[in-house]
């Protein structure tokens, strides 16, 4: 596994934030892949603060492709399924920070991924949140309801 090899983890999430566009795109892939192989790699991802942040980034960028902020937020949908790690998702505020900015973006602004941008953004706050009262995905019922 990636997760194992010293400083990967590490190395890739650099590639994420500073990376040329294409770079970006599969960095966050490979992260995406990473989660996907279970929980322990899920909190091996989720310790790297800095890893985290960058895939928020990406998420939320206006000048990202399409498949890098797709590919960062199916990254960070999938690190969400992992009870082991969303009390460090929520403390980074990924949320807040990653998936309302996608989900409060006009379709236009997200281009042709938007839809399945909008649907990992909220599938992710909601692995995070809930659906309660309290939760900031209620404000956004109606969007989410005609996804």
């Amino acid at each position: 596994l990636v997760c194992k090899i010293d400083g990967a983890i590490t190395k890739l999430g650099k590639l994420v934030s500073t990376g040329r566009m294409d770079t970006k795109e599969d960095a966050a892939r490979v992260f995406n892949t990473m989660v996907a192989q279970g929980k322990e790699a899920c909190t091996q991802v989720a310790k790297h603060d800095q890893v985290l942040h960058a895939l928020k980034s990406v998420a939320r960028a206006n000048n990202c492709t399409g498949e890098a902020r797709l590919w960062a937020l199916s990254a960070l949908q999938g690190l969400s399924r992992c009870t082991r790690v969303r009390q460090t998702l929520l403390r980074q505020q990924i949320v807040e920070e990653a998936c309302l900015p996608v989900l409060t973006a006009s379709n236009e602004m997200l281009g042709e991924w938007a839809e399945a941008m909008q649907a990992l953004a909220t599938i992710t706050a909601l692995n995070l949140t809930g659906w309660q009262d309290s939760s900031p995905m209620v404000a956004h019922g109606n969007h989410v309801g005609g996804l």
